[in-house]
């Protein structure tokens, strides 16, 4: 009766614990709908110029890197191209344009011939040969 009279709470514990527990859920409902409020708004010019921006830079570094790719491609088919057929090749024209009047360019040479794969013998079997039969002792 002192602690009624004191203001003290003469509710159950499990009570109270749902009471606060419903209370914070409120409290953060509320927090969630205005925070949700700006995600939903349309974007202003500011906004979308610099989208569009970035968009476009990305497209760009894209279109770099294809290319650096291509040209590397077209670098190596035309290295092993000299490699395989010899000093007696003649090197591929750099003017642009192939002697068909065809752009020159990776697209180009590929539609020349279809690539092929060159198979290597493994060199481990050859160091395991030689490693496993005796040195002959010079001096």
């Amino acid at each position: 009766a002192k602690e009624a009279e004191a203001g003290g709470d003469m509710r159950p514990l499990a009570t109270v614990l749902a009471d606060n527990r419903e209370k914070k859920d409120q409290e953060f409902q509320e927090k969630w709908r205005l925070m949700k409020q700006g995600k939903n708004r349309p974007l202003d010019a500011d906004e979308l110029e610099f989208l569009e921006e970035e968009r476009r830079q990305e497209r760009a570094r894209e279109r770099r890197i294809r290319e650096e790719e291509e040209e590397g491609l077209l670098a190596f088919q035309v290295a092993r191209a000299e490699m395989t057929a010899g000093p007696q090749a003649e090197p591929p024209a750099s003017s642009g344009r192939s002697r068909g009047g065809a752009p020159a360019g990776p697209k180009a040479a590929s539609r020349k011939r279809p690539l092929t794969v060159l198979a290597a013998k493994p060199v481990v079997q050859a160091v395991k040969k030689a490693a496993a039969s005796p040195a002959s002792p010079t001096g």
